[in-house]
């Protein structure tokens, strides 16, 4: 283990350019993802997550057996699942999302390239999301969570522990197994399109994307600070826990880590991507009601990611790469909730054009 004080912080920055550089340029958004099928009926951005999904698997899994990296130590295998707390979380999240121009990590792209009304969406977004893991919306999401928690396995709640427990396959070997099928089936869904095919830009996005979550876990594994120890384990992408611990650093109640760095690396990259291309514009909300509804957003996904411990990409992406039921459970609800926020939002633009 290379143990440096600036390793993990050096490392996020990077891996958080790299991440906030790629959305940029790809225009990759995991909310417009769904309003595209739902809208326009357009599967080459819903292609593109597919695509992350499966690289982000084979890559972590690959690290698995060649590295003996303990997935465990990610906290999306915790043997009981908060399933109710998941759920709802992901549906206030995904509702919250429409509302408020795209999910957490998309805001953050958006304010690099100079949008102060993503920027205020990140910002109240952490604060509620601070407020929900500490703080006096903590009792809220407590009782949530603690709702329909249930365990899949005695070892673990993966989709590795339910194969091992059916087959009796060693569980590396059985999470390998899954996972090499669930990949090579995504990604064959993926390019099986003349669409997706044909939009070569995002599925190079959607590569990139996985290979990112998978760079995270290892390098994480093996960076440390001896000085101040990584309480959350193993990291990759993912924006709620993040955006809250940047927020306690700007405000001098926290530390500089590799999370908060992510954060700041996503708006630098997302800059350098808006500069680079001539795209860097300064916005500012339209009227009341655009600042209403990016409020009432932000304020969604601020409870709903705390309450789902994650976002579209900690949960939709990062907690899929090690075969998570509960990240299952959350995408599902994700899913759901910005199905229904399209459908809200249809009906408050619809009465705000009367």
């Amino acid at each position: 283990m290379i143990e440096t004080a600036w390793s993990l912080p050096v490392a996020g920055l990077l891996i958080g350019s790299a991440y906030g550089w790629l959305v940029h340029w790809s225009g990759f958004c995991t909310m417009g993802a769904i309003s595209d099928v739902v809208l326009i009926g357009d599967w080459r951005r819903m292609r593109t997550w597919a695509m992350a999904i499966a690289v982000a698997i084979l890559g972590t899994q690959v690290l698995v057996l060649a590295t003996g990296l303990d997935v465990r130590a990610t906290g999306y295998l915790e043997p009981r699942i908060a399933g109710f707390g998941q759920l709802v979380g992901g549906v206030l999240f995904g509702f919250g999302m429409v509302f408020a121009g795209g999910c957490l990590s998309r805001n953050l792209v958006r304010a690099g390239g100079g949008d102060l009304r993503a920027l205020l969406v990140v910002a109240a977004a952490a604060i509620v999301a601070t407020s929900s893991f500490q703080g006096p919306l903590a009792p809220f999401r407590d009782v949530l969570r603690e709702i329909g928690t249930f365990q899949v396995t005695g070892s673990g709640s993966g989709l590795g522990d339910v194969f091992a427990s059916l087959t009796g396959v060693e569980a590396r070997h059985a999470a390998a197994l899954v996972g090499f099928g669930l990949a090579s089936g995504l990604a064959l869904w993926c390019l099986r399109s003349r669409g997706a095919r044909g939009a070569a830009g995002l599925l190079a996005a959607g590569v990139g994307l996985g290979v990112l979550v998978a760079i995270g876990w290892a390098v994480t594994a093996s960076l440390g600070d001896p000085f101040k120890p990584q309480p959350q384990g193993l990291q990759s992408l993912t924006f709620v826990g993040p955006s809250a611990r940047a927020l306690a650093w700007l405000t001098g109640s926290g530390g500089l880590d590799f999370a908060v760095a992510l954060v700041l690396g996503t708006l630098l990259g997302a800059g350098v991507a808006a500069l680079g291309s001539v795209q860097f514009r300064v916005r500012v909300f339209a009227n009341g009601s655009d600042l209403a509804r990016s409020a009432l957003g932000a304020v969604l996904m601020g409870f709903g990611g705390a309450t789902a411990a994650g976002c579209t990409i900690g949960q939709g992406l990062s907690a899929f790469s090690v075969l998570s039921v509960g990240g299952l459970i959350t995408t599902a609800g994700l899913i759901a909730g910005a199905r229904l926020g399209l459908v809200a939002m249809d009906v408050l633009v619809g009465d705000d054009g009367e």
